[in-house]
């Protein structure tokens, strides 16, 4: 019985060690390529892991894009490697050169493609006149800058804008509506750059008319210069030697003599900074400002009224300044003249400083509707001084000399420096 249950167990093993069985692999790591890493494509339930459901994928790593450069300059810019839209490396622009201002406006020259704007002036000729007003009087005054009835006209430009609208001399337009005309005056030269009438040995006969009855041997609508060289004169058979609407400055070494039926010298405000002689006889006034100062810094001048009545050698609308010169002023003193003054200040001051002054006048040598103020230098009053309007008279310096009417200051009189000779009938 023992052997027959051996029998059977051996013959069973012996069939189940002849059944298939199922091979297990080693578990081994598998190395991925340097480089790339598995992506799992838009499939839900995907893992990275082995059995996993759905598709993956194996993607190539993107390369790092290089950090861009912003491009400082829009226009120009140059795109690199492949580029678009935005600029990844900017050009690098030329520096622009420093620009020079233009000092002259008109014929200024642009260099380097510049437009709207001067970047470098032209170099001035020798003719450059503009920084010469105080500065280099023979220069100024030379004959070879002083064209004479041979240059005609013809050859200036027409200059659309220029300091005076309308210009006339011994009755005869140099400008006209703001043109430069072809006229000629003999002795007489106009420059519209720099607004300077140049006159040289010219004799002046004849007026414009203006305001329908009144003549001017110079008429000007506007501010103006005038150089003079050598001798110059206006007759009597003008109303006004010189008639200015706007601002007057009067320069050169040349001298100028004038005798006319009513004002010398008329201006806006005016300045006499000429060197050589300038001799003026008027009916009732010699330098009148209809609205400025009147400044007078060197020269010899010889101002004179003739008429007996209302007489004011000159006057000011706001001002009266003397820097230098010698100076002449004389109205009648005789029994018959009424209101003759030597000067007449309506606004403003008088002040007065290295000149020498006298001036002569029946009703007062100086009138003043503020403050008489002498710096330095000698002024003579033969018949007084009144400072009103609330003024003062003030001695800072130089030599006084008054006669006559006295001082007569409605303020203070002050004596701080110099020295008075007094010989009048009142001090107060």
């Amino acid at each position: 019985m023992k052997k027959r249950f051996l029998s059977c167990f051996l013959s069973l093993s012996l069939l189940l060690t002849m059944m298939p069985t199922m091979a297990f692999a080693a578990d081994d790591e598998v190395n991925e390529p340097e480089g790339t890493v598995e992506v799992c494509v838009e499939t839900e339930g995907c893992t990275l892991e082995a059995g996993h459901e759905g598709e993956c994928v194996v993607v190539e790593s993107e390369p790092e894009e290089p950090e861009s450069i912003l491009c400082t300059v829009t226009e120009g810019c140059t795109l690199e490697n492949g580029h678009e839209g935005e600029c990844v490396v900017a050009e690098s622009e030329p520096e622009e050169p420093e620009s020079v201002p233009c000092t002259v406006t008109e014929g200024c020259t642009l260099e380097d493609g510049h437009e709207g704007e001067c970047a470098v002036a032209s170099n001035q000729t020798d003719d450059n006149r503009n920084n010469q007003f105080i500065g280099d009087i023979d220069t100024m005054t030379s004959p070879d800058k002083l064209p004479l009835v041979q240059q005609t006209m013809n050859t200036i430009e027409e200059i659309a804008n220029t300091a005076v609208q309308n210009l006339y001399v011994n009755n005869i337009a140099l400008v006209l509506d703001g043109k430069i005309t072809e006229n000629v005056v003999e002795g007489v030269s106009y420059d519209a750059d720099e607004n300077i009438l140049y006159l040289e040995n010219v004799n002046i006969t004849y007026g414009y008319t203006y305001k329908d009855t009144k003549t001017a041997g110079i008429y000007a609508d506007g501010d103006l210069n005038i150089v003079l060289s050598e001798t110059n004169g206006i007759s009597r058979e003008v109303d006004r030697g010189i008639y200015v609407t706007g601002d007057l400055t009067i320069l050169g070494k040349g001298n100028l003599e004038s005798d006319v039926s009513g004002i010398g010298i008329y201006a806006g405000s005016l300045q006499i900074q000429s060197t050589g002689s300038i001799n003026l006889t008027a009916d009732s006034t010699c330098l009148y400002s209809s609205d400025g100062n009147i400044d007078i810094h060197s020269g010899k001048l010889s101002l004179t009224a003739t008429s007996n009545t209302w007489a004011q050698v000159i006057y000011s609308a706001q001002g009266l300044n003397i820097g230098g010169g010698d100076i002449m002023i004389s109205a009648p003193v005789s029994d018959e003249a009424t209101y003759t003054y030597g000067v007449y200040v309506n606004n403003g001051n008088i002040v007065i400083e290295n000149a020498t002054i006298t001036s002569e006048a029946k009703q007062d040598s100086f009138y003043v509707k503020g403050d008489f103020i002498t710096n330095s230098g000698t002024v003579y009053a033969p018949n007084g001084i009144r400072a009103q309007g609330g003024g003062s008279v003030l001695i800072t310096g130089g030599n006084l000399e008054v006669a006559g009417k006295g001082i007569e200051a409605v303020n203070n009189l002050y004596l701080l420096d110099g020295t008075i000779n007094f010989a009048g009938d009142k001090l107060f």
